[in-house]
């Protein structure tokens, strides 16, 4: 693995990637596959971006971020996970040309958050998406990121400034190798001009992380009698003459002094075994040379070379390193012929990578203290076939808290002593050939985190460890899994995807971070409706949400249908077609008439009823959002109640929670909203109180959007291709559009019981979810858009809907109302 520590995070890169350029407060990691390339991309970042989308907490407006970054895309996921106390919200998506995304952002303070994104093919992302999770499980937050991005716009600002030259470059000489000053004179030279190191150079294994560290050096100098005139060739001209080199090593380690040459080109480590970062330069200026380690003491020699103004700048440095700072035991030795130098009871971490041969390196167990141990291999590489067994030794290693096993294709099975380990926290195998896992490992007492994707297991122990809080088990074989997993206490998060399973525990169906294909959700679970009042539910006439079944309806279709050009489509569009009540803002409601059809404002209330709170009289309120005069509707359809209103609220817009309330006896006993003295201040939303408008209301028939409306043409599969033809079905819209004009209705605005434009799922899956029975058996109750005349924006331009089982809506129930808001 690769440690990279900026000023503000660490961050632990797996060894499959080569390419690792730290710049600034981030870093992008890069492997190329035949076919394509995986990228890492990390950092801290303002939130400047993110402000730019709606919601009022950092999850959804990083939600609506990340559907904005790779183009259109299909969510395919979403969850959280705690990193080192810190909550991260983790959404993989794909788009249609075959690529997948990782996206996490973390908060930090107030302005600021971390994100990592990851990028592979669809066809890989069992093999990348473990390794994306495990990098983010790496992550460590700190520092003070307002002033690190500070200084980061500053270097950018002046690296756009300055106009690049037309001179050639200038010849430069190869460097001499670095040797110990025989004064012992420390120094730190660039051309002719000094530099005086400065107090706060720092020299330290990093202790962030669980798999330890690489040996840290991070240079600080002044340069001496500062003169922009003089140093401005290479510094730039906001950081008054101070620089930094931090160098991230390992590889390094020598029971006297770290040792060892790495040589740097544009800034990387030609082994892909360092890393660097400046601070103080140009930013169009590159390191190349050769840094030493030896005999306590670093050195480089080499040059600063500015590829705009095309000219080099010789750079000397010798330091003499503090080395009893160095605290060893957080250092992350990297190979074996540098652990077998260390004393057995020093090294506390190891991570090889691409090891030969069948077996592990003899010896590595007779290092007792470790406490992380990596073992990973580049999936693209012969070296993946070769470990075929861990030994009963690892016994030995009994303080082993972290152990990660990455792409070992020929491992078959984990030893029955990797149970014995009473401080194992962290498990991850993945990539591997293993079929079972052997009783004892899952249940030691310590065990938080297991991540067993992309393996062939078939089955499962019996019993888990109590502290378990976190398994990813996806991209397996399994065909169910143990009912004790249902019971754990601390399970927050469960990966079940691409298992080929067969049954699952009920109780699992509440858990809130499972990950699961809709349908297996729907086929292995209970999902029978319960009834909003417990007692199940009664027949109900689907006929009468469908337009076919309305004379006027049906005749608007076949007419709009007419052209040839709709013939292949025409019999499931006319059979999927929805007869929707169509409801438009018209005029400003002064509340003069009770019980009127109105969106935005506040709502007419049964006489003595109090204005809904959210949790209890002392409580903020719930947010307004419309009342359906049910008399006035009544016109257009047969499946609302005859008479009464319905009034609608939501508890906020970032989780909204639906509140329906139905008063049966007459509006006119309702006590007018003009009687209720409440302020935005009130309103437990954000937003606060909208702009009361009376709305128009009128016959209309609703189509679906032709986007991601797969799970509408399970009986309509003439349909499936319009998926594919933008321009067709925006003609389709059009000529809808235009024929509802002509007979004069109402525009769908607002609509009840119509289709809603859906990003992923629909609306009636996502309340089946919910709420259980199938998805085919819930209708849209209302679909409010955002609308300039009442103020409604949810959140970028999007959509509330709210969806009941047509079952609740014969009987009149209207307890268990689902609520959901979809933003492009």
């Amino acid at each position: 693995m690769a440690h990279i520590e900026t000023r503000t995070f660490s961050i632990e890169i797996p060894g499959q990637f080569g390419f690792v350029r730290p710049l600034w407060e981030s870093v992008r990691a890069e492997y190329e596959t035949d076919d394509d390339i995986v990228m890492i991309n990390a950092g801290v970042d303002d939130d400047h971006l993110l402000s730019q989308h709606h919601g009022d907490h950092f999850a959804t407006r990083f939600r609506e971020y990340c559907l904005s970054r790779r183009g259109q895309v299909e969510i395919t996921a979403e969850y959280s996970l705690t990193v080192h106390g810190r909550a991260a919200r983790v959404i993989t998506a794909r788009n249609g040309q075959g690529d997948a995304f990782y996206f996490t952002g973390i908060e930090m303070d107030a302005g600021h958050h971390f994100e990592l994104t990851g990028d592979c093919l669809v066809t890989e992302e069992r093999i990348w998406f473990p390794l994306f999770e495990q990098t983010l499980m790496s992550v460590q937050l700190f520092g003070d990121p307002a002033a690190a991005l500070a200084d980061q716009r500053q270097g950018v600002e002046a690296l756009l400034a300055r106009p690049q030259s037309k001179t050639r470059e200038e010849a430069t000489p190869d460097p001499p190798p670095f040797n110990v000053p025989a004064d012992h004179r420390e120094y730190f030279d660039i051309d002719d001009h000094g530099f005086d190191f400065l107090p706060e150079s720092e020299y330290y294994i990093s202790a962030h992380g669980h798999t330890g560290g690489d040996l840290m050096i991070d240079l600080k100098a002044r340069a001496r009698d500062h003169d922009d005139a003089v140093h401005g060739a290479f510094l730039n001209d906001y950081d008054d003459g101070e620089i930094a080199l931090r160098f991230s090593l390992n590889g390094i380690y020598h029971p006297d002094a770290p040792q060892g040459r790495i040589s740097f080109d544009a800034d990387r480590d030609t082994a892909g075994a360092a890393y660097l970062w400046k601070d103080g330069f140009h930013y169009s200026i590159e390191l190349y040379g050769e840094l030493t380690l030896i005999d306590g003491w670093v050195g480089f020699e080499g040059y600063l070379r500015d590829d705009l103004e095309k000219r080099s700048h010789k750079l000397r440095i010798a330091k003499r390193l503090p080395l009893e700072q160095l605290d060893w035991h957080h250092y992350r030795f990297t190979a074996m012929a540098e652990l077998r130098q260390a004393p057995k009871t020093l090294p506390r971490h190891v991570s090889l990578s691409n090891l030969t041969g069948a077996d592990l390196p003899p010896g590595l167990f007779g290092y007792t203290s470790l406490e992380s141990l990596t073992v990973q291999y580049n999936p693209a590489d012969r070296s993946a076939d070769g470990l075929r067994a861990l030994p009963d030794d690892i016994a030995r290693l009994r303080h082993l808290h972290t152990l990660y096993l990455s792409n070992a294709r020929a491992l078959h099975g984990l030893p029955p002593a990797l149970a014995t380990l009473p401080e194992l926290e962290r498990l991850m195998v993945s990539g591997s050939g293993i079929t079972a896992i052997a009783d004892g490992i899952l249940d030691l007492p310590k065990l938080n985190t297991c991540l067993l994707d992309g393996n062939p297991l078939e089955r499962l122990p019996d019993t888990f460890s109590p502290s378990l809080r976190s398994l990813s088990l996806a991209g397996n074989k399994l065909t169910t899994i143990p009912a004790a997993l249902a019971a754990l206490p601390e399970l927050r998060h469960l990966d079940l995807q691409g298992n080929p399973l067969s049954d699952l525990p009920q109780d699992l169906r509440d858990l809130p971070g499972l990950k699961l294909e809709l349908e297996k959700k729907q086929a292995l679970f209970d999902y029978r409706y319960p009834g909003a009042d417990g007692l199940g539910t009664v027949p109900f006439d689907k006929r009468l949400f469908l337009a076919r079944h309305d004379e006027a309806l049906n005749t608007l279709l076949a007419q709009a249908l007419c052209d040839e050009q709709w013939a292949p489509y025409r019999h499931d569009l006319i059979n999927l077609a929805r007869r929707t009540v169509a409801l438009a803002t018209s005029e400003a409601d002064d509340y003069s008439e009770v019980g009127n059809t109105r969106f935005g404002g506040l709502p007419d209330l049964p006489a003595g009823e109090p204005y809904p709170r959210l949790h209890g009289d002392d409580s903020p309120g719930y947010q307004f959002i419309a009342q359906l005069n049910c008399g006035e509707l009544a016109p257009y359809q047969d499946y609302l109640p005859r008479s009464g209103l319905l009034s609608f609220f939501i508890s906020d817009q970032e989780n909204p929670r639906a509140l329906v309330r139905y008063h049966c006896g007459p509006v006119s006993t309702l006590r007018s909203a003009a009687d209720l003295n409440l302020t935005d201040d009130d309103i437990g939303d954000d937003h606060g109180l909208y702009s009361p408008f009376r709305a128009r209301a009128g016959l209309s028939v609703s189509l679906p959007h032709f986007y991601s409306d797969q799970d509408y043409y399970r009986d309509a599969p003439s349909l499936a291709p319009l998926e594919d033809q933008f321009e067709l079905t925006e003609t389709l819209t059009e000529t809808l559009k235009n024929a509802l004009i002509e007979a004069a209705t109402v525009p769908p605005v607002h609509a009840v019981n119509s289709f809603v434009f859906k990003q992923h799922d629909t609306p009636e899956i996502e309340a089946a979810l919910a709420l259980g029975g199938e998805q085919d058996d819930f209708m849209v109750l209302l679909r409010v858009s955002s609308d300039n005349n009442p103020g409604f924006c949810f959140w970028d331009a999007g959509e509330i809907y709210f969806v009941i089982h047509k079952s609740d809506l014969a009987k009149a129930d209207f307890a268990n109302v689902y609520c959901g808001l979809e933003s492009s």
